[in-house]
């Protein structure tokens, strides 16, 4: 069972370094969010803290790509610029890990220096945003 951390503890606490949330507002509303990132944070001067009802819905955990199962169905699952760090037999079994746990039509992003092997994820997904090497999953 993977360890389970809360939002709100001592390894996340909900603090994020200013300059990050600044950076990432036109982001956001070019994504398709409808109000401010404002609006889930407290600004100080150095740091956010984000709004704590955002916690209520999140749960950090660990788990290892290389050794762990699956351990649920997503809609996205962000793995960034991981990949490459891995010998193609550990890549295989993580991209049968990620085909397996993301949803028809869910979302793998997976970075600028990510990988997608070929072979049996050939036809797979198709490619969503090629610069960040995002992809949805079809089949």
């Amino acid at each position: 069972m993977p360890k389970l951390l809360d939002l709100r503890g001592c390894q996340f606490d909900g603090v994020i370094h200013l300059g990050r949330t600044m950076n990432r507002e036109s982001e956001y509303l070019q994504s398709g969010g409808e109000r401010s990132l404002a609006n889930y944070y407290t600004a100080s001067q150095s740091q956010t803290t984000l709004d704590p009802d955002l916690g209520q819905n999140i749960i950090f955990f660990t788990h290892n790509l290389a050794t762990d199962g699956p351990i649920n169905r997503f809609q996205a699952i962000v793995c960034r610029d991981v990949l490459p760090y891995f010998r193609r037999a550990t890549r295989d079994r993580i991209q049968a890990l990620f085909l397996y746990s993301l949803v028809r039509l869910g979302f793998l992003c997976l970075g600028r220096r990510g990988l997608m092997d070929d072979g049996p994820f050939e036809g797979r997904y198709r490619e969503f945003c090629v610069e960040q090497k995002s992809y949805q999953r079809v089949k």
